[in-house]
């Protein structure tokens, strides 16, 4: 994993947990798969971002993915798994 791939991911954690004080967010990371648990109003979401995602995403869009995923959590209208890239038309 890059140096680049660390900050992003620090960067989504930091974001998730800022944005949603109430929730229990956790972070794992199984090979190539960068995951990130959010426990909020007893259901748990999952967001995951595959490495090439992360690598090719410039920081704008990651925020527009962020604060999409933050607002369907909020409203408890989001699926409970998101692959993150392929709502932004990447594919899974």
């Amino acid at each position: 994993m890059s140096s680049m791939i660390d900050f992003k991911t620090c960067e989504i954690l930091a974001h998730l947990r800022a944005r949603l004080p109430t929730a229990v967010v956790r972070y794992e990371c199984a090979g190539a798969m960068h995951k990130f648990n959010i426990a909020r109003g007893g259901l748990v979401y999952q967001v995951s971002f595959p490495e090439r995602v992360l690598a090719s995403t410039a920081e704008d869009e990651l925020k527009a993915m962020l604060r999409a995923v933050v607002e369907r959590t909020i409203l408890g209208v989001a699926s409970r798994h998101t692959l993150a890239g392929a709502a932004a038309g990447r594919g899974a």
